[in-house]
């Protein structure tokens, strides 16, 4: 179930995620305060590590894919629905840093809009018959 070949594009996505944060921090930690800057980049930083973790290979931390049986399961292509929601969690990941700069609550609500948009996500990719083996 594991996606094989795909570490440097796992290495592209953290060297890039890294990079956001390094101007973010530059442009905007005085604008922000330190403490929620910090705040922002540990939600940043844990939606990056289950981005990087759904696309090699580990879908079935998702609703629809969590009940689903092995017989189920094989009627994806797994393969496509990791790269997909991989790197749909992973690119969600990062202008986290710098939507919340409103506040505790601003950020909140955009983490919350933010897991409901992996949730449509997932459950697209579940739906959707390119994603099914032919």
């Amino acid at each position: 179930m594991g996606a094989k070949g795909r570490g440097r594009v796992a290495l592209a996505i953290g060297a890039l995620w890294a990079a956001w944060v390094v101007a973010s921090f530059y442009f905007f930690s005085e604008i922000q305060g330190q403490n929620m800057f910090w705040f922002d980049v540990f939600v940043s930083l844990l939606l990056m590590i289950g981005g990087l973790a759904v696309f090699f290979g580990h879908v079935r931390i998702f609703f629809p894919f969590i009940f689903m049986s092995k017989e189920e399961l094989s009627q994806y292509n797994m393969e496509r629905v990791s790269f997909t929601l991989g790197i749909l969690i992973a690119f969600i990941s990062y202008p986290l840093i710098f939507l919340t700069m409103g506040g505790f609550i601003i950020a909140l609500a955009i983490v919350c809009v933010a897991v409901m948009a992996i949730e449509v996500g997932v459950f697209y990719v579940s739906a959707a018959k390119k994603f099914r083996v032919s």
